[in-house]
């Protein structure tokens, strides 16, 4: 009866502990793009882009970043390249019109790791509230690159950190 007792009570230990790992999920808008090719509907990163490319290397460098995500736009194929270089993994791409598909993609294989998702300012506040959390804002203005959402998925629960990066 002792050891029934006791493999019970260290099975639930263990799920309980493997029940609160803790999923952390960067999300962040594209650096700034190229603007002197007017009506280039895919333009790269201007100079400050890829500037702030870097700074975001460096704001999640210590993170322990497992995978980066991406829509498939130079924008923020671009903007997710120096991190992917840095942790020598490919860029993993995503429709942004099917979110559901990607929270349930990272809450099933991403189970207590850290990862980036880059997308643009129309679409990154959506994920964020397909995992759970409340951003402050409802939309994120043309001119405003420097966004960097934290959410923290434990459990059922998402909790949210808004942060700004680059210069």
């Amino acid at each position: 009866m002792k050891q029934f007792t006791l493999i019970v009570i260290l099975t639930l230990f263990v799920n309980i502990i493997f029940a609160q790992k803790t999923t952390t999920v960067f999300v962040v808008r594209h650096a700034e793009k190229d603007l002197s090719q007017p009506g280039n509907i895919n333009p790269p990163l201007s100079g400050e882009g890829l500037q702030r490319s870097y700074d975001l290397l460096e704001q999640l460098k210590k993170e322990r970043i497992s995978a980066v995500f991406s829509t498939n736009t130079q924008r923020t194929l671009l903007t997710g390249t120096p991190l992917a270089n840095e942790i020598r993994k490919d860029i993993i791409p995503y429709d942004p019109s099917k979110n559901d598909e990607l929270v349930t993609l990272i809450r099933k294989s991403y189970r207590g790791k850290k990862i980036l998702i880059v997308g643009h300012s129309n679409t990154i506040l959506t994920i964020v509230k397909a995992f759970g959390a409340q951003p402050s804002m409802t939309q994120i203005p043309d001119s405003q690159y420097n966004l960097l959402f934290e959410v923290r998925l434990t459990g059922d629960k998402a909790s949210l950190t808004e942060h700004n990066y680059g210069r």
